[in-house]
């Protein structure tokens, strides 16, 4: 039987806190792929961990809308385990609606490598 806590997004690649959004807002760097940006710097905890966050706009949809885009790249985020020791924060914005929950996920895969392989 498997725990229900592996199943779950762990609180330690989240992005919580003021603090951490404050040290995001200053000099970080961006990366585009239709419909996302990604803002991203080193950690602020000086660990490998990545940690990340969501944004998006109401212009998008109804709440439950915005709710699904968000597990869904959520989801995507913990079964793939290549992307958690990048050591980065990272806060990934939705600039407009997309066409479709691929094309989400085609342009979040394409930032979350470049993300990793960014200096």
């Amino acid at each position: 039987m498997t725990s229900e806590s592996s199943f779950t997004f762990p609180k330690s690649a989240k992005l919580k806190n003021k603090k951490d959004f404050e040290y995001l807002r200053e000099q970080s760097r961006k990366l585009f792929a239709p419909p996302l940006v990604c803002y991203y710097k080193k950690s602020r905890l000086e660990s490998s961990q990545t940690r990340i966050a969501f944004s998006i706009s109401r212009k998008i949809g109804k709440a439950h809308d915005r709710n699904r885009l968000k597990r869904i790249m959520k989801e995507y985020f913990r079964t793939h385990p290549s992307y958690k020791d990048c050591g980065r924060d990272a806060l990934f914005v939705i600039t407009r609606r997309p066409e479709s929950e691929e094309m989400l996920m085609s342009s979040y895969s394409q930032l979350l490598h470049k993300l990793c392989d960014a200096k």
